[in-house]
């Protein structure tokens, strides 16, 4: 007759032993960290079935579920290579591979970094990233070809488009034009100005252009090259000369209906002041500049009048939204001919506080 089962455990901080089958209370060691992990208390005698198991998985933070998975190898490991992942924040970087801002690989000769990333995300699994961060060619060499990610944003930091090229082999095609691409030009003279990067890549082109540390950088030519109809500044302010002669071109030179360009600034009143000296306040070019007050660019738009208050320039209400210059409106004897002018392109520029009022020119 074989010895009874003895196990040795602590209640109320006293060592104690426990004689045959232990009460429902007692948890092993394994299922005291699953518990942990997880924040609730897990049953000894009602684990996790497989199904579960999954769905917890799947939508735990990245960084706890490796660490889940790496105390209990035995528990969830074979789950773990069936579930795919959700990455708030992936980046490569110099440093080597974040995941959510947390260093899961340091970068090595041996490009060690990218066969653990391997062997972590595997194959059979497309991950979800809401923003992917890739620093340069380098952070990404040796990338996992057989790595699926389904990706809503991207942020390079430099050689845009070769590694744009490089990571389109593990993004899905579905994905594109991605929500969102944060892109870093270095100089006016950046590859990135000559209109490689179209709305088939992404719906919004935002820049953070270099900070001024020896004079003003002149960003007026290159801005005035781009043809993305969704452009974003963002961080640093281009100067009011470059806004100026922006502006200008696009009264000379009218983009396609729906073609927008926007900076938030805190001296946003200045900055249309300063198209307002630089264009004699009304016309240039023969084409009008009207300004519109809201305070949201999805709320309903009311055309404000000039000041001449003529009533044939005023339009009475304008829907903004993705379909809001999709179709001409047209502007009858606005001209003072008899003839039609269709609204067109927004230049705006906005105040970084929320709910605060929006200065946009728009061009017809």
């Amino acid at each position: 007759m074989s010895a009874p089962r003895v196990i040795e455990t602590t209640f109320g901080g006293c060592k104690m032993h426990i004689i045959g089958k232990p009460p429902a209370w007692y948890q092993t060691p394994e299922e005291k960290s699953a518990s942990n992990s997880y924040g609730v208390m897990a049953s000894a005698t009602k684990p996790l079935n497989y199904s579960s198991a999954k769905a917890v998985l799947e939508h735990m933070d990245a960084n706890r579920r490796i660490a889940l998975v790496a105390k209990n190898p035995k528990i969830f490991g074979a789950i773990d290579k069936c579930v795919p992942y959700h990455f708030q924040n992936l980046k490569f970087s110099q440093e080597g591979i974040l995941i959510n801002q947390k260093l899961f690989a340091r970068f090595t000769p041996n490009l060690g970094h990218m066969q653990m990333l391997k062997a972590f995300l595997g194959a059979n699994r497309v991950h979800s990233v809401d923003c992917l961060t890739a620093n340069d060619m380098n952070s990404i060499s040796g990338l996992p070809k057989n790595l699926q990610l389904k990706v809503n944003k991207m942020v390079f930091r430099d050689q845009t488009l070769q590694v744009l090229q490089a990571v389109r082999q593990v993004i899905l095609a579905e994905c594109f034009p991605l929500k969102h691409m944060c892109i870093f030009p270095d100089h006016p003279e950046d590859t990135i100005f000559n209109n490689r990067i179209t709305s088939a890549d992404t719906d919004t082109m935002a820049l953070i252009l270099p900070e001024p540390k020896y004079g003003e950088p002149q960003f007026a030519e290159p801005l005035k090259m781009l043809r993305h109809p969704n452009v974003e500044i963002n961080d640093f302010e281009i100067t009011f000369s470059d806004f100026v002669r922006v502006a200008q071109d696009w009264m000379r030179s009218p983009r396609p209906i729906g073609t927008k360009f926007g900076m938030t600034t805190n001296r946003y009143q200045k900055y249309i002041g300063a198209v307002y000296g630089a264009l004699d306040c009304k016309v240039f070019s023969d084409r009008y500049i009207h300004v519109l007050q809201l305070r949201s660019l999805t709320q309903i738009w009311k055309w404000a009048l000039l000041e001449d208050c003529d009533p044939r320039r005023q339009i009475s209400v304008l829907r903004a939204g993705a379909s809001a210059f999709a179709r001409p409106r047209a502007l009858n004897g606005s001209d003072g001919g008899g003839g039609n002018r269709t609204c067109g392109s927004i230049l705006h520029v906005r105040s970084p506080f929320p709910n605060s009022i929006f200065l946009v020119l728009l061009f017809s």
